[in-house]
């Protein structure tokens, strides 16, 4: 999902969803099977992202080792109260075509691993068997449930379609830019908590580096690409914004092409 800002602890630190695995090991002994998005095309994947932490970044203690109230809980629910999350939804992303195929050749077994869904239902991971729930006919599904904030749930989105085929590179910075201003903020705060211009509301340019870095980081790209992105959707035009989603050009190309009449 590029070294990130502030100090790197050497602990190992697992991600709410790895968490859930174990926890369905526990439950299950059964071998995990995950499903990812795509864009109708597969794109290039990143290796797995460092488990560092940074000043923006990794779950809160009580997330992974904490309280009863945070920790994951094993649930059935009505298909019909599972959601999308909203990013989903607005970048047009939907469930591959052979990828279902292959989980509907499973048969019941492609049900095995609960979904993965915050408090409110939103889907984290898990939308192929979503999918593929509601083309069967089925009315409920085994879901682990999180309670996770708006911008946990879609760190954990763009990370779990990172290791398998599923999101493109731009696609996936896209959806990392959304989590951006709270990159800001989160820099704002610790600014002003060590007492270093106090008052101000814009960040340093330094400052604003390490908020792409942190972006680049979700996403598992480099930051230089994070720029690139952030040209294309100011500028190009639809076409060509298609064309960079489904990685029919490439990101480079797509920012000097952006610019043309």
């Amino acid at each position: 999902m590029p070294q990130e800002i502030g100090t790197v602890e050497p602990a190992k630190r697992c991600s709410v969803v790895e968490i859930a695995v174990e926890n369905i090991f526990q439950l299950r002994n059964i071998e995990r099977f995950s499903d990812s998005t795509s864009l109708e095309s597969l794109g290039s994947v990143p290796n797995k992202v460092g488990t560092g932490i940074s000043a923006y970044d990794g779950f809160p203690t009580e997330l992974t080792h904490g309280t009863d109230n945070r920790r994951p809980h094993l649930i059935s629910c009505l298909i019909g109260e599972l959601r999308a999350h909203p990013s989903y939804i607005q970048h047009k992303l939907s469930v591959d075509a052979s990828r279902l195929s292959a989980l509907a050749a499973r048969g019941d077994l492609a049900f095995a691993d609960p979904i993965v869904v915050t408090r409110d239902r939103t889907v984290i991971d898990g939308y192929a068997r979503l999918e593929l729930a509601k083309r069967t006919g089925r009315r409920m599904v085994d879901c682990i449930e999180y309670d996770l904030s708006a911008e946990e749930a879609l760190r954990e989105l763009i990370r779990t379609h990172c290791s398998v085929r599923g999101l493109t590179d731009f696609v996936r910075i896209a959806l990392a830019l959304e989590l951006e201003p709270y990159f800001r903020k989160t820099a704002l705060m610790h600014q002003q908590a060590g007492g270093q211009a106090k008052g101000l509301s814009k960040l340093t340019k330094a400052q604003q580096v390490d908020t792409r870095r942190e972006v680049a980081r979700i996403a598992g790209v480099g930051p230089g690409n994070v720029r690139k992105v952030k040209n294309v959707l100011a500028h190009a035009c639809s076409s060509l914004l298609q064309a960079a989603r489904m990685e029919e050009v490439s990101i480079n190309l797509a920012d000097k092409w952006s610019f043309e009449p």
